[in-house]
């Protein structure tokens, strides 16, 4: 089973446990980064709405086929690690930054799952529009909101910003 890596510092309280001391990793299956890739955002990731908005073959493809296809892909996974496979570097700018945005939210899933205990994140943008949270001050500037939140098992939530890197190993 493949390993994905992490480096982690800083975490207080009851987090101290997430700090790495240089370089960890987690096993994490390919499978695994479907399911992540699937729920991240929308734990419910198919809905009535979708189905009656847009019909049961689209809301199916839009809501799994499309994203474990994302990962099929432009992830390649064997004994050795999980690393992008060679036909991501022959997309174009624009789908690799649509991929990597998506791969980035699912790999965070992975990553609140595992260390942070949290089963389930919510984009910050849909909760926006269903009027359930509301920013006091206006923050001016593209990217300055934060992109998930989460609750995790023991009661306390979590805000999660995004950055992406690639960084090759």
């Amino acid at each position: 089973m493949p390993y994905i890596f992490y480096h982690s510092t800083g975490y207080v309280n009851n987090h101290t446990h997430i700090n790495s001391n240089g370089v960890q990793s987690i096993r994490c299956r390919k499978l695994d980064l479907y399911r992540a890739m699937i729920t991240v955002g929308n734990p419910s990731f198919i809905s009535r709405q979708k189905i009656r908005d847009f019909g049961l073959p689209r809301a199916i493809y839009n809501s799994i086929i499309e994203k474990v296809g994302t990962v099929w892909e432009n992830i390649e996974s064997d004994r050795v690690g999980m690393r992008l496979h060679p036909i991501y570097h022959s997309h174009v700018s624009d789908k690799k930054r649509i991929v990597s945005y998506n791969l980035g939210m699912a790999f965070a899933k992975f990553y609140a799952e595992k260390l942070l205990d949290i089963p389930n994140l919510t984009h910050v943008e849909s909760l926006k529009e269903f009027g359930a949270i509301d920013f006091h001050t206006a923050v001016s500037g593209r990217g300055r909101e934060p992109d998930l939140v989460g609750q995790c098992t023991n009661g306390h939530w979590h805000v999660l910003k995004l950055k992406g890197c690639l960084q090759i190993i």
